[in-house]
């Protein structure tokens, strides 16, 4: 039996289960059968009216919000990092995660996920969740999502193994609030020269802003990488296709290189999320197994 994306349950940071299944069926010019489903729903949870206050220390130490992200539901499958990274020529900031960049906003109607990263005169205080599952072989992932705040961060939504093993969705706010990149690593070639079918920048379609909510997609299948917005396919990569096991990471940041370009000291920027969803397998046999 394959169950069709129409017919999965909504979930509060839970997971799917079906045991008489044997695949969530994904729709689209991807289309293609998962064994694992996982929907986290923050658009009904209680949190905080207020934005916690920014992080002004280097140490990464502040403890995540009391609630939902210290639950075993959500610790189970995702991790808020705390790891810190110096300054060099090409990133002249220091860069230093904190719980304290995410939390629940309650503020409005509905809530969401807030994801943070302001600019401390000597350093970048960011944010980074990255999902526990370190094994995903082949994913549909989609996050509903907008960005908004100062020019000189960086929004990812990526599959992650190393640097030449990587899929993007990155918004950055130095860019026009029409234009998205996505990209399959790596980006240059052994000699430093740009590979041409590396990363495109695209326009979106017209009337649609990366500042308001929509629903940002990648699909990783074995032959190619699909990129779509609101179910509306933009691209497809048959370059770099991930071809090793790799984990989910959702981050926030700004080095003040050329790539984020530099935030203004006193300057923030946010990523607010009112879900995820994720079909995916987790090994090459699991795949062969689906697609008989």
């Amino acid at each position: 039996m394959k169950w069709l994306l129409s017919s999965l349950p909504i979930l509060t940071l839970a997971a799917a289960s079906k045991p008489d299944c044997d695949c969530y069926q994904t729709g689209g010019n991807s289309s293609a059968c998962f064994s694992s489903y996982r929907f986290y729903d923050f658009r009904s949870l209680s949190g905080t009216a207020q934005e916690p206050p920014n992080v002004t220390s280097s140490l990464g130490i502040e403890p995540a919000q009391p609630g939902v992200l210290t639950s075993s539901s959500f610790s189970r499958d995702w991790r808020l990092q705390t790891w810190g990274r110096g300054s060099q020529d090409d990133r002249p900031v220091r860069v230093q995660n904190s719980r304290q960049n995410v939390w629940i906003d309650s503020s409005a109607s509905t809530s969401h996920l807030t994801l943070r990263t302001y600019r401390h005169p000597g350093f970048s205080s960011t944010a980074e969740m990255e999902h526990q599952e370190r094994e995903i072989w082949h994913a549909s992932l989609r996050v509903r999502a907008r960005v908004t705040g100062s020019p000189g961060a960086v929004a990812g939504i990526f599959t992650y193994r190393d640097d030449s093993t990587e899929s993007d969705i990155e918004i950055l706010t130095r860019d026009r609030v029409d234009h998205i990149r996505y990209t399959n690593q790596p980006t240059v070639d052994r000699h430093g020269h740009p590979i041409a079918d590396a990363s495109t920048e695209m326009t979106l379609p017209p009337g649609v802003q990366w500042s308001q909510w929509h629903t940002h997609r990648l699909d990783w299948t074995d032959a190619i990488s699909s990129w779509y917005l609101d179910d509306q396919l933009l691209l497809t990569k048959a370059y770099g296709t991930p071809k090793a096991p790799s984990h989910f990471i959702i981050n926030l940041w700004s080095n003040g290189g050329y790539w984020s370009g530099n935030m203004a000291v006193g300057g923030a920027a946010y990523m607010e999320i009112e879900w995820i969803e994720m079909f995916y397998n987790t090994s090459t046999i699991a795949a062969r197994e689906i697609e008989k």
